[in-house]
C-alpha cells in the first residue's frame, strides 16, 4: 500500500468511525451503519487502486507493501459495492462481519508495522492500537452481550475504525521522520569529506604563498 493511499484510507476510516459513534442509539442504526461502511470501503478502495495504477511499484516499496496495496484496493472496492447494493445480506450477520473486519485489520497493521515498512522501524507502543482493534473484534465475535446490544456494537466498531486510521497516521509520521533524519545524516556525512579536502588544499598552498612573498 502506498503512503498516499494509506493517508487517504486512514482519513476515510476515521471519518466513518466518528460517524458510527455519532449514530449510536438511533432506531435505524443498522441500515445507516451498512450504508456508511459501504461508502467508506468503496472510497478507500477506489483511492488505493488509482494510486497503485498511477504510481506503480518503486524501488523503495517492499513486496509486502505492494501486494497489500492491491489486495486492500480490490477488496475494499468489492466489499463496498456489496454493502451498498445488497445491504440486506449483511443485516443479520453485521456484528460478525465487523468483528472479523477488526481482527483482520489489526493483524494486517501488525504485519505492516513489523515488516511492511522496512527498513523503517517503530517503537513498541504503536503496536498497542492494532492489538486493541483485534481485542475489540474478538469481543464482537465472542460476546453475546455485545452482539445483542446494537449501541455497544456500534460503539466498539466505530472506536476500532478510529484506531485503525490513527495507527496508519502515526506510522506515516514515523516513516517521514525517519526519512528526514536519514537524509540529514547522509548530507552531513557527504559534507565532511569536502571540508577535509578544502582544508588540505589550503594547507598545501600556504607554503607556496609564503615563498613568493619572501622572494
Amino acid at each position: 500500500m502506498k503512503s498516499t493511499g494509506i493517508f487517504f484510507s486512514s482519513f476515510v476510516m476515521i471519518a466513518a468511525g466518528i460517524v458510527l459513534c455519532l449514530l449510536n442509539g438511533r432506531t435505524d442504526v443498522l441500515k445507516n451503519i451498512i450504508e456508511v461502511v459501504g461508502w467508506a470501503f468503496l472510497a478507500a478502495g477506489v483511492i488505493n487502486l488509482v494510486i497503485m495504477i498511477m504510481r506503480g511499484k518503486r524501488k523503495e516499496d517492499s513486496s509486502v507493501m505492494h501486494i497489500t496495496g492491491w489486495v486492500s484496493g480490490i477488496g475494499g472496492l468489492c466489499l463496498g459495492l456489496a454493502l451498498i447494493l445488497a445491504p440486506a445480506m449483511f443485516t443479520s450477520t453485521l456484528v460478525y462481519f465487523f468483528g472479523a473486519l477488526l481482527v483482520l485489520g489489526g493483524l494486517v497493521q501488525v504485519i505492516m508495522l513489523a515488516w511492511g515498512f522496512r527498513p523503517y522501524t517503530f517503537q513498541g507502543w504503536i503496536y498497542i492500537m492494532p492489538v486493541v482493534e483485534i481485542i475489540g473484534g474478538v469481543v464482537l465475535l465472542c460476546s453475546e452481550q455485545v452482539r445483542g446490544n446494537d449501541p455497544m456494537m456500534v460503539l466498539v466498531t466505530g472506536s476500532g475504525f478510529i484506531l485503525f486510521g490513527l495507527t496508519w497516521f502515526i506510522a506515516l509520521f514515523g516513516v517521514a521522520r525517519q526519512k528526514h533524519t536519514a537524509k540529514r545524516v547522509a548530507k552531513e556525512a557527504a559534507q565532511k569529506p569536502a571540508e577535509k579536502i578544502g582544508e588540505t588544499g589550503s594547507d598545501q598552498t600556504k607554503p607556496f604563498s609564503d615563498n613568493k612573498t619572501t622572494e
